[in-house]
């Protein structure tokens, strides 16, 4: 739940924020359409998936830490997010939070560049202003 939260919010928060800034730029002079919304989804993307990848991380440790107790049958309980935070800390130091940053990144870059547009265009269609 917290990725799904930081994720949403850094994707729609920056979009917006970066599309109004290109627009009012006197220097850039971005007009409303597909440029825009290619350059705002592009941004949009890797600032999302920059804030949520210590979550992914995370996530993908507890599970993996869960599924190795869980296979030794030994009953332990499976460590929780803070336990699993803390030890990867103090062993390998914050730059492991973004332990698989790029390929996330190539990820979501592609997939935000798709979607923000498309929803620019489904609210062209139905007669609502762009974002």
């Amino acid at each position: 739940m917290l990725r799904a939260a930081t994720l949403s919010g850094a994707q729609l928060a920056t979009y917006d924020t970066v599309k109004r800034k290109l627009k009012r730029s006197p220097d850039l002079q971005f007009k409303e359409g597909p440029f825009l919304h290619f350059t705002a989804s592009l941004v949009s993307g890797i600032v999302a998936q920059t804030v949520t990848q210590p979550a992914d991380t995370l996530k993908t440790l507890v599970m993996a830490s869960s599924s190795k107790s869980h296979a030794s049958g030994k009953g332990l309980t499976p460590p929780n997010a803070i336990a699993v935070a803390t030890r990867l800390l103090q062993q390998n130091g914050p730059k492991a939070l973004y332990r698989g940053f790029w390929p996330a990144a190539a990820r979501q870059g592609p997939v935000m560049v798709i979607q923000m547009p498309l929803v620019e265009q489904f609210r062209k269609a139905m007669g609502l202003e762009y974002f």
